[in-house]
């Protein structure tokens, strides 16, 4: 899943860097409006990917942590 989220992250990047020069920042009426609201999405896009990695590196750590816990508490009713 980071994986996808990575490549994603990527190609988007490479879409707005590709595209940056070829867009009518420019431009009147509704050359403007499409340069403008595909630039917004696309950093919707980008802050999504971003948010996707960032919150799947806490959740793996707090996956670990609550299989330790869970370790423990099995060792915990062997002994007890």
């Amino acid at each position: 899943m980071k994986i996808r989220a990575l490549m994603c992250l990527f190609f988007a990047i490479v879409m707005v860097v590709y595209a940056w020069d070829r867009l009518p920042l420019n431009g009147q009426g509704l050359e403007k409006v499409f340069a403008l609201s595909w630039l917004s999405f696309a950093g919707l896009v980008i802050g999504g990917n971003i948010v996707a990695i960032a919150r799947r590196g806490r959740k793996s750590t707090q996956a670990k942590q609550e299989v330790d816990n869970a370790r423990a508490v099995k060792r915990a009713r062997q002994f007890g």
